[in-house]
Parts: C-alpha cells; sequence; structure tokens
C-alpha cells in the first residue's frame, strides 16, 4: 500500500527567514537520489519544528491506498492533485537564486506557507491524522514525517514536493493574503 500526504504550515516570516530557510535547502538538494529527496524533506521538517514558536496556523490533508493491489496510478494521480492544487495557489513559480537568498534579509515581515507533499510506501495514516489540531500534533507529525521519509535510506518514499511562498524577494504574503489562498 501507499500513504499520499499534504502538511501545511503558515509560519511568520520576519526578515524572511523561513523563505530563506527553504530557498537555501532547496538549492542544496541532491535530488538525483532517493536519499538526497529524503534528506531534505527532513532538512525542511526539522526546521519548520525549530520555528515553533512561528507558527500561525497549519492543514493536512492524506489518503491511504492499501492492500496488495493497489495501483500505483492511484496514488501518483492523487499525489499530483495535492501538488496541482497548491502551485495553482501561486500566481507564478519561482526558484530563488543566491543572490535573492542573499538580499532576502531585508525584506518586509509577513507570513510563509510551507507545503510539503509525500507519497510513502506502507501506512503512514497516523503522521497527517491531527496534524493541524494543535501544536504538539503538528511538531509530531513534522518529526514522525522526517523520520518516515528516511527509512530504507529513502526508498520508501515514493515522491515529495516541497512548495513555499513567498519565494521571490519581491513578494510578501500578509495574513489576509493566507486567509483568501489558503483557506484549509
Amino acid at each position: 500500500g501507499a500513504t499520499v500526504g499534504k502538511l501545511q504550515v503558515a509560519v511568520y516570516n520576519g526578515n524572511w527567514q523561513v523563505s530563506k530557510f527553504v530557498g537555501e535547502e532547496a538549492r542544496a538538494m541532491d535530488g538525483r537520489s532517493a536519499e538526497g529527496l529524503a534528506d531534505f524533506v527532513g532538512e525542511i521538517c526539522t526546521g519548520l519544528c525549530r520555528r515553533q514558536n512561528d507558527w500561525l496556523s497549519a492543514a493536512e490533508e492524506h489518503k491511504i491506498f492499501g492492500g496488495n493491489a493497489v495501483e500505483k496510478s492511484d496514488h501518483e494521480r492523487y499525489f499530483n492533485r495535492l501538488v496541482n492544487k497548491e502551485a495553482a495557489k501561486f500566481d507564478k513559480e519561482y526558484f530563488p537564486t543566491a543572490a535573492d537568498i542573499a538580499e532576502a534579509s531585508d525584506q518586509p515581515g509577513g507570513v510563509c506557507v510551507v507545503s510539503l507533499v509525500v507519497a510513502l510506501e506502507g501506512d503512514f495514516v497516523d503522521i497527517f491524522e491531527g496534524a493541524s489540531l494543535s501544536i504538539s500534533g503538528l511538531r509530531n507529525a513534522l518529526t514522525d514525517l522526517a523520520g518516515a521519509v528516511k527509512i530504507d535510506d529513502g526508498y520508501c518514499l515514493y515522491n515529495a514536493e516541497v512548495l513555499w511562498t513567498p519565494s521571490s524577494p519581491d513578494e510578501t504574503l500578509l495574513k489576509d493574503d493566507v486567509i483568501l489562498d489558503f483557506p484549509e
């Protein structure tokens, strides 16, 4: 079977620190290996946990594709649906350059929304259930996900996508924007 899920965290983004952190991790990621992708997702989860005092809200969504007869296309279709649903909320997709990241500390505060979408081999529904209900629930979900993606050197992680906004230093996301674009 397979579990596909999304954890989404809105975090205070003073001096663009969260956007900068995610951008730096994305630029450093070794996306050519399962272990590199797993390390990236794990680092994002750990980094978000370290910013617990800045959390504003969270959301989760998940689905299990069980049994021995699970069709790969079923969980891939659901994974792609979650990724596309999040990507459609952005005016543009932007991957920050090293120069963008370097100059970003001068940016005003605001909010950064980080969405982690993963497809994992096995039943990991318990990671996602209740993640958005409390601080401890979100902390547990992020730490459990950071551990789960590294099982079998990252090979239990079928796929992952990390989306964040703002990713361009000329953008600021305000709380009102979060309510409109991320109602969940």
